[in-house]
């Protein structure tokens, strides 16, 4: 009985928020299309963009997935010492950049976002089970297009700079998925992926694989922003992730970090 409340809930908490995304979306489109200076604004906002279809920016949008065994230890998946891919970003550049993260489960459904701050020369490492997983917005991640035992889906991470409050602000600004500042390139991300090839003899494979860049266009981060910002007002703490370990580490309190 009370796997069903907890299954009703989470059905209740993605339905509200793909009606609220829908609505959202319905209306930044009605609004940006009827509004010359809305038009003009997302513009100046991200000049690089000429089109809905057009990518916005060079080396700025990366991508990978994720696939978490449950190595039969009766443990988690992703919850053993082989059994969780490891993300590690570097910045090379003399500036604080942004890795904003967006993760997707396997039937396509935001589980999880928020933005994380590396700053110049820096390192940041992530373990999704713990940090791009832990935290679902529905408690749990779904693995119905996934081989039998693990979670699969999309890591999807946009670069961009800080967002800086005002000219007073004492941090130098912050991270954010909901809106993400200015689109910049930079940051290098590789991922871990241990995958169990066979039973027996008990056998992994690992290997470490570099995001892929991927065409970003202005249609796409809108929606992804979007949805991350229908998150936090529905998740109640939930549907966050958290930052890792890194030369700077966020509390992990709302959708932005740093």
């Amino acid at each position: 009985m009370a796997l069903r409340r907890k299954k009703e809930t989470q059905m209740g908490i993605r339905g509200k928020l793909g009606f609220a995304v829908g609505v959202g979306l319905l209306v930044l489109a009605g609004w940006t299309l009827g509004s010359p200076q809305v038009a003009q604004a997302a513009t100046l906002r991200h000049p690089a963009s000429t089109a809905a279809g057009a990518a916005v920016a060079p080396d700025v949008y990366k991508v990978t997935y994720f696939s978490i065994t449950d190595f039969g230890d009766g443990s988690a998946p992703g919850s053993g010492p082989n059994g969780d891919a490891r993300i590690r970003i570097v910045n090379p550049t003399e500036a604080t950049l942004c890795a904003e993260f967006y993760v997707f489960d396997s039937d396509e459904q935001l589980a999880e976002c928020c933005g994380c701050p590396v700053t110049a020369n820096g390192y940041r490492q992530l373990e999704v089970s713990d940090n791009l997983l832990g935290n679902s917005l529905t408690g749990s991640v779904s693995d119905a297009n996934c081989t039998s035992g693990d979670e699969c889906g999309t890591i999807q991470v946009v670069v961009s700079a800080q967002t800086v409050s005002d000219a007073t602000d004492p941090t130098g600004g912050h991270c954010s998925a909901e809106h993400a500042a200015t689109l910049t390139p930079g940051l290098r991300l590789w991922i871990v992926h241990e995958e169990a090839l066979e039973a027996t003899p008990f056998t992994i494979n690992t290997s470490v694989e570099e995001f892929a860049d991927a065409p970003l266009s202005q249609l796409e981060l809108s929606n992804l922003e979007t949805e991350c910002s229908f998150i936090p007002p529905l998740g109640s703490g939930f549907g966050i992730c958290s930052c890792g370990r890194g030369d700077v580490v966020p509390p992990p309190s709302k959708a932005h970090r740093g």
